[in-house]
Formats: structure tokens, sequence, C-alpha cells
């Protein structure tokens, strides 16, 4: 079994683990204050406030990985090789309006361990899903 570790970053690298689920989830997004993630093919919501998870309808956004207020955006590049789809990988941020990158966060990811609105409505935080380096391969 594959488990998650959903994490919120701040722009400046300060990492917040919100939740370890003991099953494979991706594709985390803020709605206000939930994330919406997959499990298994189906969407759900986790309310940050109360930790409840529960399902909900598919969450249809076009991929915006980009803030809120379209300072920064932010792609995961592997650094190792991809098997059993998850490899090691950076996690760059980009300040479009200093046209510089920095590494945010080194972790154990897969394609999706960003979804298509990773960023908080305020542009503070960024949401998601790492998984542990010991399922590696497996």
């Amino acid at each position: 079994m594959k488990r998650s570790f959903l994490n919120i970053i701040t722009l400046d690298g300060k990492e917040i683990r919100i939740a370890e689920f003991g099953f494979f989830a991706d594709s985390p997004s803020f709605d206000g204050n939930t994330v919406i993630f997959r499990r298994d093919g189906n969407h759900m919501r986790l309310d940050l406030t109360s930790g409840v998870i529960s399902s909900c309808d598919a969450f249809s956004t076009k991929k915006k990985r980009a803030s809120t207020d379209g300072k920064y955006s932010v792609r995961l590049e592997f650094t190792s090789p991809i098997i059993d789809g998850l490899g090691y990988c950076e996690m760059i941020l980009r300040d479009t309006k200093n046209d510089n990158e920095q590494v945010l966060v080194r972790f154990m990811g897969c394609a999706d361990s960003i979804g298509d609105m990773p960023f908080s409505v305020d542009s503070k935080q960024i949401v998601f899903f790492g998984y542990p380096a010991d399922e590696f391969g497996e």
C-alpha cells in the first residue's frame, strides 16, 4: 500500500505536514479553506479547519500552476528515474516579476504531486503530496 503525505509549504520554504494518509492520493488543489485531491480516481475534500475528509464532485479547472496574484508559478523537475510513478523531484518556484527561479523543496513525488491550483487564495502557500522514500520502486 502506498502512503501519501499532504504538505503545505510557504514561499519562504517553511513546510507543514498537514496529514498522512494510508492510501495513495495525488493532485491536491486549494479551494478556499479546503484541499481537494484525488484518491483512486475519485475526488475528495479535506477541510483544513476540522480535518474532515469527504467525497466531492470532480474538481474541474484548467491547469493553472500560477499564484492567484500572478507573481509566481511552480513546476516539478525530476532528479531521478521515475519508477512505478515515483521519483525524487524538486519543486521549482518561479518569480515572474523578477524572472528568477529557486528550488523550494526536494521530495519523493509523482507527476501529479501538485494539482491544477496548488496556490492558496492569498498566494502565500503551496499544497503538494509527497510519498515515503522507503516505498521508492515498490
